[in-house]
């Protein structure tokens, strides 16, 4: 007998469009968690990309390769109210891209508003 097949699951840009719209506390913390572990993934995954390609001499260093990597600069004074106000203008402004899923839509938002 075969186990059956178990993905990820993934949320879409709309799920967290709504999420990020309610006045309940319990969502707006997921909203917000949502979007930095998601920054925090990106730049995790690309650091583990670029440190098999070449070593840093420090981490100045490969935070900047990680930045240019991902296309976004985050500012280091970003609170993460802001972050969550840029995600959620980008999905208001691209309905068209909100079946997407809400990884791809925080990188879109991102690159948009914090360009290298």
């Amino acid at each position: 007998m075969w186990a059956p097949s178990v993905e990820a699951q993934q949320i879409t840009g709309n799920q967290l469009h709504e999420v990020c719209q309610s006045d309940d506390g319990t969502l707006a913390g997921f909203c917000i968690g949502y979007i930095v572990s998601q920054i925090e993934g990106q730049s995790f995954g690309a650091f583990t990309v670029l440190s098999q390609i070449q070593e840093a001499d420090n981490i100045t260093e490969m935070n900047s390769r990680i930045s240019a990597f991902l296309r976004y600069c985050v500012p280091e004074t970003a609170s993460n109210e802001q972050l969550r106000d840029i995600v959620l203008r980008h999905l208001q402004e691209n309905p068209q891209t909100r079946h997407d899923p809400a990884r791809f839509e925080i990188w879109r938002a991102l690159m948009g508003a914090f360009p290298c």
